[in-house]
């Protein structure tokens, strides 16, 4: 894993003149610096091939401030005993959990059913829908975080994301993302306080595959469905999208 002055070297490599500050309130320290909207895409490509190389998941944020007064509002998940998880401790429940077991726990068992229902009802496929491939960025100035995991779905745990709202606990985004990088080729790629964005290499083909993976995206965050309107609606969205976005209120 790369030291601080390491990765301030290959940022002038990259041609990424930026300076490097530093987060030690975590498990490991975090490296962050800021780049322009224009630049932000290009250069998380860039840093996530160099993985192998840094050690480091890059991950953008958008709500500078947000981040700074609070980083993410960090779960305290448990084990069975009650005692509070580490980033370790959390990829490993995350990876021992059945996706759907968890999809059904976290959906509660009326809305699941009600998932059930439409998945099983006929459908009208929209048409003219507009698909999402590129990030969806609206600050003018984004931090660059380097996050000292290996895979984007270890983020979470790192992070402590979720637990608050609707959110997911840590170790369930662990689950999903993990189950849609091996099946999707989905990598987290930018995250807020109540949102994650995912850059996609093997989005759905196909209406069926969008069906199901509508299913799964419905019950992981469900104010997609009740903004959309049907399951139909939802896939439309993502037969052959490059980027998945969710968000929990």
């Amino acid at each position: 894993m790369m030291q601080k002055q390491e990765l301030a070297s290959l940022l002038l490599e990259l041609g990424i003149g930026a300076l490097l500050f530093e987060r030690n309130d975590f498990e490991k320290t975090i490296y962050l610096f800021q780049v322009d909207q224009i630049f932000a895409p290009s250069c998380w490509h860039q840093l996530r091939g160099l993985v192998s190389r840094t050690g480091y998941w890059p991950l953008l944020i958008q709500d500078i401030a947000f981040f700074f007064e609070h980083g993410f509002l960090r779960s305290l998940e448990p084990d069975e005993q009650g005692k509070v998880l580490n980033t370790e401790g959390l990829v490993a429940k995350g990876l021992s959990m059945n996706v759907e077991e968890c999809l059904r726990e976290i959906s509660g068992e009326e809305y699941w059913e009600d998932l059930v229902s439409q998945r099983s009802l006929p459908r009208e496929w929209p048409e003219d829908v507009i698909v999402g491939h590129e990030l969806w960025i609206e600050a003018s100035t984004l931090i660059m975080a380097f996050i000292p995991v290996k895979h984007g779905w270890q983020v979470p745990a790192f992070l402590r994301f979720g637990d608050t709202n609707d959110c997911p606990s840590p170790s369930v985004h662990v689950c999903l993302m993990h189950y849609w990088h091996e099946k999707y080729g989905a990598e987290l790629a930018l995250m807020e306080g109540d949102s994650v964005q995912m850059l996609v290499a093997r989005p759905p083909q196909d209406k069926e595959t969008a069906l199901d993976l509508a299913f799964e995206y419905s019950a992981y965050c469900p104010d997609t469905l009740g903004m959309a309107g049907s399951l139909s609606d939802v896939a439309s969205y993502y037969l052959k999208a490059g980027r998945w976005l969710f968000w929990w209120d």
